[in-house]
């Protein structure tokens, strides 16, 4: 059996999805300068003989010259955290490529983006290996990809038209003639190499030992003189980097050379695998047993609205419990994560982690599903917990939420209040949100309808009773519905509905106190008489103290507390005039459904009724 090594090259510091295969190595390109922890099963490139300390312009070279100088093989690979071989006789599609240079586009690496493409088969992947003595990747046709000067015709002319964008067109002369001077065996197929379109690139290969060894004498040989005859000490960050691009083309003129002498050279094409998303995805586990698991969704919001969320959590969560705070977000920035951490790290009993949304939506994307939301996998996201609490990112608490979390829900998939909104558009004059509950979602409006927006799962129950599948789908429907109707639809039989005390839902917006007010007057009652809440949510769009409540009170308490003060202030400015300019739009459209519902002649006796009372107030 063949000993086989695969180097897969890293960036420094970075936190990849790695590849549990036993074929490769995980290797810091430039270990020299990693200062973080060094990821499981990672080695770094700065042992025996090595030149890590020039990673900064070799690139992922400096991985190449440690193996060669210090590991043994009877086969050399070389890959990238992002660029793999496919190693399997399939042929996988194209069609999704954005960089058109004849790539496979993944958007995302994780287990099932590497299962899909055989990534993770070292039985098959050896199999493959065996059969070849050169693995090379598909050429690409540099007439098709565009250059800052235009399409070219050959190889070097597409490197000279990135004049002083990764290299100076002065340095491919100068590489021409140290091949000549060091190896004139290879100077005449360099020179016809180079005046041809066709270009392997990206530093990927599989090679036999003999030829590895070969061709990174030939490489590096070069390139170290290049070093002496090219004064690199006016570069800027990307032409330093000139080695490494020296490096992508010499060791394609040593695969031309190879097979130009060795016709016997047995020589396979395979396609190149792009990912475009390869960070480690966060790991969902418990940080100690018995921790309660807080799952925040804060996303789509402007990011330093969830602050006075965070504040209210940590001045009300109790030192005798332990909490594993998850926070749901679509690529929030490092500043903003840094300032959560800041105010949930002031409590040494509070674990907090991010998932990104775009992870879900990619992994979806490759398998070719969709879904409404992709909350309904929070029971497949959080496989290691039995249930969890999840709150929206408007949501204010005035008390500690272990009482909710420790309720038990064990007949039930999920716990939560009555959705007084959505029971008013049930009941509305208007009956089109009752027939669309009733026809598409199979919900009766007699149902109590749940408030997802503060709720307890049982994780475990819905694991036991649906599947995955079960919430994936083709195509979506031409009215997507939201993750509070898909809730109710799909939870329906089991659902426990809980005192307004665990979330009152605090609004000043008229139109949604008007759809209050639709509501059966038993659930209208137990809403108005709800004194004290111990958690509540909050329509973000109107949140001035114009009515002294105490609710807004608080919420301006917390939010001058945050650095972001000024932000929330010109927040809440610019929704206060928008929506003063809805205000006659909204107005219009109650008429509309008022005439379409009651008819005309009823319409104007309504309305004359109403100037008539407000007259008489303000006499």
């Amino acid at each position: 059996m063949s000993n086989i090594k695969i180097f897969v090259t890293h960036i420094p510091n970075r936190n990849d999805q790695l590849i549990e295969n036993s074929l490769m190595v995980d290797v810091i390109a430039g270990g020299e300068f990693q200062t973080k922890k060094l990821p499981n099963n990672c080695v770094l490139d700065n042992s025996g003989d090595n030149i890590s300390a020039k990673n900064k312009s070799y690139c992922e070279l400096t991985t190449q010259y440690w193996a060669w100088k210090n590991v043994d093989a009877d086969y050399y690979g070389f890959c990238h955290y992002r660029r793999f071989l496919s190693l399997t006789d399939e042929t996988f599609s194209e069609k999704n490529d954005p960089t058109g240079r004849g790539q496979v586009y993944s958007k995302i690496l994780n287990d099932l983006t590497i299962n899909k493409f055989g990534l993770d088969n070292d039985i098959i992947n050896r199999a493959f290996i065996e059969k070849y003595d050169c693995i090379l990747p598909f050429k690409q046709d540099l007439r098709k990809v565009s250059t800052p000067n235009g399409k070219k015709k050959t190889i070097y002319d597409h490197f000279a038209a990135h004049d002083r964008y990764f290299m100076h067109a002065s340095d491919l002369d100068i590489l021409i003639e140290t091949i000549g001077e060091l190896f004139p065996d290879y100077k005449a197929d360099a020179i016809e190499y180079l005046n041809n379109p066709y270009f392997w690139g990206y530093n990927c290969f599989i090679l036999k030992k003999k030829f590895f060894h070969e061709l990174c004498n030939f490489e590096f040989t070069i390139l170290f003189e290049l070093d002496k005859r090219i004064d690199t000490s006016l570069y800027n960050r990307q032409t330093s980097r000139m080695p490494g691009f020296m490096g992508e083309i010499l060791s394609c003129i040593y695969f031309y050379h190879l097979q130009k002498i060795n016709k016997s050279l047995k020589v396979k094409e395979t396609q190149i695998i792009y990912f475009e998303y390869t960070n480690k995805i966060c790991e969902v586990s418990p940080s100690e047993e018995n921790a309660i698991p807080l799952v925040f969704n804060i996303d789509p919001i402007p990011p330093f609205m969830f602050t006075v969320t965070l504040e209210s959590f940590v001045s009300h969560c109790l030192s005798s419990r332990k909490y594993d705070v998850y926070i749901l977000h679509h690529n929030i920035t490092k500043s903003f994560i840094d300032n959560f951490n800041t105010i949930l790290k002031r409590k040494e009993n509070i674990k907090v982690k991010y998932i990104d949304y775009s992870i879900i939506h990619n992994t979806l994307f490759e398998l070719d599903k969709k879904i409404e939301d992709v909350r309904l996998l929070l029971p497949w996201l959080f496989l290691e917990y039995d249930k969890i609490l999840y709150c929206n990112w408007n949501t204010l608490f005035k008390k500690s939420l272990d009482e909710l979390f420790m309720m038990d829900i064990e007949n039930y998939y999920i716990a939560g209040t009555l959705d007084i909104i959505m029971t008013g558009r049930v009941f509305d004059v208007y009956p089109a949100y009752e027939n669309y509950l009733k026809k598409e979602l199979d919900l009766n409006p007699a149902d109590k309808l749940i408030n997802t927006d503060v709720c307890l799962i049982n994780t475990k129950l819905i694991r036991k009773k649906f599947t995955v599948d079960n919430f994936l789908m083709n195509n979506l429907p031409e009215r997507i519905p939201t993750f509070k109707e898909k809730c109710n639809s799909v939870f329906k039989n089991k659902i426990l509905i809980l005192s307004q005390v665990w979330n009152y839902y605090y609004t000043e917006d008229f139109e949604e106190k008007r759809l209050i007010n639709q509501a059966p007057l038993t659930y209208v009652n137990e809403y108005n008489n709800t004194k004290k809440s111990y958690i509540a949510t909050y329509n973000a769009n109107i949140m001035w103290d114009l009515s002294g409540s105490e609710f807004c009170t608080y919420y301006w308490k917390l939010a001058r507390t945050t650095e972001f003060y000024p932000l929330f202030l010109g927040h809440f400015s610019v929704v206060l005039n928008r929506n003063n300019k809805s205000w006659f739009l909204t107005k219009l459209n109650g008429l509309y459904k008022c005439i379409q519902d009651h008819g005309l002649a009823y319409t104007f006796v309504y309305f004359f009724k109403k100037v008539f009372v407000l007259s008489k107030r303000k006499l």
